[in-house]
């Protein structure tokens, strides 16, 4: 008898660990070298160390967390783009590991091809508004909030106390 992990390894053709990149995002490490590289060495200014980039970052995020928690709105400067939160509707998605414990328990379930489907809750999104903006190029001004101010804008908004427009 196979075991759990074996069957879902089976079932989804898995061989081997895949390793996958994470992306195009920056870390802050990355960040902190291009500024130190590309804005502080030509210009010869010696600056700050690592540990004090990575606590000047977070104080700002922090603080813009709160503020905008609180009801402020933010906008970049020369009306480049604006902080906004918009509610995203739930949707029917299919439940993989619901529908493969379902295959594993059942093998008929699996023969016909049946999925477990469920609802997604609503979720709000921070997004930014380039409508109206005077700037062509919206991809150079990307800026990505962090992850806690993601989770706390969310449990805001479950509890009610999040105004959206």
């Amino acid at each position: 008898m196979e075991t759990f992990r074996e069957f879902v390894d089976r079932v989804l053709k898995r061989k081997e660990k895949r390793n996958h990149p994470r992306g195009n995002h920056p870390t802050i490490y990355e960040c902190y070298n291009w500024v130190r590289d590309n804005c502080l060495k030509p210009a010869g200014v010696k600056g700050v160390n690592r540990e004090e980039f990575y606590r000047i970052i977070k104080a700002v995020n922090l603080i813009v967390k709160d503020a905008y928690l609180d009801g402020y709105e933010f906008s970049f400067p020369d009306g480049v783009l604006m902080i906004k939160i918009k509610v995203q509707e739930g949707e029917r998605y299919i439940s993989w590991l619901d529908t493969l414990k379902a295959w594993y328990s059942d093998n008929t379930l699996m023969e016909d091809q049946i999925h477990i489907k469920k609802n997604k809750e609503p979720r709000v999104a921070i997004v930014y508004g380039k409508v109206g903006t005077r700037i062509k190029n919206h991809s150079k001004y990307t800026f990505s909030t962090n992850r806690a101010f993601k989770i706390d804008v969310n449990n805001k908004f479950k509890e009610g106390n999040l105004e959206v427009l």
